[in-house]
């Protein structure tokens, strides 16, 4: 098997609601790439990447493009199965810039569960449970508006929020008061600061609301200052945006620095990278979060596939990328019941595309 033809397609992805984290960071619509992988046998594979905006992590939309243009000419006439291999090879021909070479991972996996007749789930360990509890994430908005949102998705069956935060102490010491004043028995929240504050904001916003129950995620930039605020505060810790690499990951476990990590597979290079750093959570007994930087229902389905792989012992969550965006990529990604979503059960990512939403190619390389 050889791979014969890369397709690039770039789709604006509107969404429904404004999207707003700390710093007044808003998001109106995103900038998907999404990479078909055809080999000569007729099997074509689909990936995607998708960037939160520029201003998020490294990492710009048109950037995935780019480098995908580099890395594309390396890439036929090899054996796509061969998927560490490959991710060597991409690797060795372009230094960093992992989010753009998870569409081709991903589209890989696809290609691989589809020539072996196997969900990529099966692939990456099997189905652990009948599905995983989905997470939604609460924009930055006025306490009693999140409050109602909250109530919104809790009447469908959702029970896991993560809160954003202002990044302004006493703001988010109140928003955090009368949320989880208003909080159900089920209910179970992440205050996510998304790196807004220095580490002493973080300790002025936690230091009043010691007594509650909820998981602090990601309060400053980098690691250290990360670290620095979980030897002070009574809250268990979620890292997410420095949690890159395994190597992060080993020195999170050295220092015992947090209890959870959120595993977003564009922002580690695919599925590849995505399940190493998994496993080594569940060896380490650290809860995971599933999750993507963005994306349509080409992303979210891989997410659920390593999902439902995650052994349920260390398996919090997924987020659902897509839940807010208007367009419909690809079927068959299934729908969220009682607060859970299942990977799909046919070959590969298990979807369908919607050629008319993703367009024409815009680079096709063969």
């Amino acid at each position: 098997m050889k791979i014969v033809q890369i397709d690039v397609h770039q789709v604006n992805l509107p969404m429904t609601k404004t999207i707003c984290l700390s710093g007044g960071r808003y998001y109106k619509s995103l900038d998907s790439t999404i990479v078909g992988i055809t080999t000569n046998d007729g099997i074509t594979g689909w990936g995607e990447s998708c960037p939160y905006g520029a201003n998020y992590l490294p990492g710009y939309a048109q950037g995935v493009r780019c480098g995908i243009n580099e890395l594309a000419p390396h890439l036929l006439k090899k054996n796509p199965v061969h998927i560490e291999y490959l991710n060597d090879l991409m690797d060795r021909e372009l230094i960093g810039h992992y989010y753009l070479k998870s569409a081709i991972d991903m589209a890989l996996w696809d290609i691989l569960g589809k020539a072996s007749t196997l969900p990529v789930c099966e692939l990456m360990g099997g189905r652990w449970g009948d599905g995983t509890d989905v997470q939604v994430a609460i924009s930055v908005d006025a306490p009693e508006t999140m409050i109602r949102t909250i109530a919104a998705w809790r009447e469908g069956g959702i029970h896991k929020f993560s809160v954003k935060l202002s990044g302004e102490p006493k703001v988010d010491e109140d928003c955090i008061r009368q949320i989880m004043a208003a909080a159900h028995p089920m209910d179970d929240y992440v205050f996510d600061a998304n790196k807004g504050y220095t580490v002493a904001n973080a300790l002025r916003a936690m230091q009043n609301v010691r007594d509650l129950d909820f998981l602090l995620e990601q309060p400053c930039a980098t690691y250290e200052e990360c670290r620095a605020v979980h030897r002070k505060v009574l809250q268990p810790m979620v890292l997410d945006e420095c949690i890159d690499s395994l190597k992060i990951l080993l020195r999170v476990i050295a220092d015992r620095s947090a209890e959870a990590v959120n595993i977003k597979i564009s922002k580690v290079g695919g599925l590849t990278k995505a399940r190493k750093i998994r496993d080594l959570c569940a060896d380490a007994g650290i809860l995971v979060c599933l999750q993507d930087t963005g994306g349509s229902d080409i992303a979210k389905a891989a997410i659920t596939h390593l999902a439902h792989s995650t052994p349920d012992t260390i398996r919090h969550s997924l987020w659902d990328c897509k839940d807010a965006i208007e367009i419909e990529t690809a079927r068959g990604v299934g729908e969220i019941i009682d607060g859970k979503l299942s990977a799909p059960i046919k070959p590969g990512l298990g979807i369908s595309i919607n050629k008319s939403a993703i367009g024409k190619p815009v680079a096709v390389y063969k």
